[in-house]
């Protein structure tokens, strides 16, 4: 639930990444609310930016094309934050997918297996039997189900082969994840907030919340005063590369209780 105005771009949003072929979610539906409302922070007409203009005394050392450069890059990197609150009618846009797994589920249940693991460093029986363990197993076969059944799923589920199952899904992953922030350059889209929570394990946009299209470029365009320089338009390829790293992490559990189970029965 949001806004209607904010509804309406994000429907719009990703229908448009759809037909530029960049993975996305899709937008199913969008419902409008006849009686429920939301105040939200907007621009008043006074909350006007100030910038120089070409003969401020500032920029008299520089070249005309070098104040321009500035001025470009002033007028991308400089923004008002919201002064006044509106009341405005909410609405729900019905997002679709083949799965909304995200990184940050398994980081967290990677990290209850971390913590079961260091409440129970007397017990003797194995990691991979662990309640934590076989829930964060259920996520990988069910992510593996759910978005590459054809390679990553029906050829290791009736053997159980979890191992060989866990590295297929982090192959297709590390490519999936690797395409789509190539194509968000591609088309000059900038994510905004690119954290492990708002990264699929598939590789797919999902969220649209401070996002946008450059007008000009700025290798650090950004939609949002929060994305800082980590989330920036040309540092997409990093967070994705830190959310896949995250991945990784995450999914070792598996590899190594597994790895280390093949070991002990083959000696």
């Amino acid at each position: 639930r949001e806004v209607l105005r904010s509804s309406i771009r994000e429907f719009l949003a990703s229908e448009a990444m759809h037909h530029l072929h960049v993975a996305t979610t899709r937008a199913l539906s969008l419902v409008v609310s006849p009686v429920d409302t939301s105040r939200r922070p907007w621009y008043s007409d006074r909350n006007i930016r100030e910038l120089p203009d070409m003969d401020d005394p500032r920029l008299a050392r520089y070249t005309p094309d070098q104040r321009k450069t500035i001025l470009r890059q002033l007028a991308a990197q400089t923004r008002n934050d919201p002064d006044v609150l509106i009341e405005e009618p909410n609405a729900m846009t019905c997002r679709i997918s083949a799965s909304f797994v995200r990184v940050g589920h398994f980081d967290l249940f990677a990290r209850r297996v971390m913590r079961e693991e260091q409440q129970e460093t007397t017990s003797t029986s194995s990691s991979t039997h662990t309640p934590a363990f076989g829930e964060l197993e259920e996520l990988m076969w069910h992510a593996c189900y759910r978005e590459f059944p054809d390679t990553c799923y029906h050829p290791f589920i009736s053997q159980k082969d979890a191992l060989s199952a866990s590295k297929a899904l982090l192959e297709h992953a590390m490519m999936g994840i690797a395409t789509m922030t190539s194509d968000w350059i591609r088309v000059g889209f900038s994510q905004g907030n690119f954290n492990a929570d708002n990264c699929l394990v598939a590789g797919r946009t999902m969220d649209y919340g401070p996002f946008g299209w450059m007008d000009e470029y700025h290798p650090l365009f950004a939609k949002w005063t929060g994305s800082g320089e980590h989330f920036g338009f040309m540092n997409q390829p990093n967070a994705g590369f830190a959310n896949f790293a995250m991945l990784v992490s995450s999914i070792m559990p598996i590899i190594e209780g597994y790895s280390s189970s093949s070991s002990s029965s083959s000696s």
